[in-house]
């Protein structure tokens, strides 16, 4: 049986998902060897690199629901804070957002993904953004997503 390999597009991708989820570069490389563990053999069966992805981020996501959350003390770069704020947005408009940002799927492949309702997909984003934009730039309107 022949696989797909992924992409170093697809990986970058991936890596910026992951870094969006998990609010640290550190944590991003922890979660998505962890993943990548997880996966394992399956991986090796799936042909298509989009299902290959698919399987990551849910994977990565579920690893993101069940994380315990430890403040950090340490300062953080600017695009690190982002991330850290970007990390602490509800699901599934943190998920939603990331994989819009990370551009790996289109807008109704996400809804897909997130078993919801393309919607329920933008009623998330909508949301996320506005809580992702108070928190980095309080005061400051949100302009509206386009829906695809």
């Amino acid at each position: 049986m022949q696989t797909t390999d992924l992409s170093t597009e697809t990986l970058n991708g991936l890596y910026r998902f992951a870094t969006l989820l998990f609010g640290r570069r550190e944590s991003a490389t922890e979660a998505i060897l962890s993943a990548l563990r997880q996966c394992g053999t399956q991986l090796e069966q799936i042909r298509r690199e989009k299902h290959s992805l698919a399987f990551l981020v849910r994977t990565l996501r579920d690893l993101r629901i069940k994380m315990v959350e430890e403040p950090s003390t340490t300062p953080l770069e600017p695009t690190e804070a982002l991330a850290a704020a970007f990390s602490q947005l509800v699901e599934p408009g943190r998920t939603a957002l990331a994989l819009l940002y990370a551009d790996l799927f289109p807008f109704a492949e996400i809804a897909s993904l997130l078993h919801i309702s393309v919607d329920e997909v933008a009623e998330a984003l909508d949301g996320a953004r506005h809580a992702l934009a108070a928190k980095w730039n309080p005061g400051e309107p949100t302009p509206p997503i386009s829906q695809p």
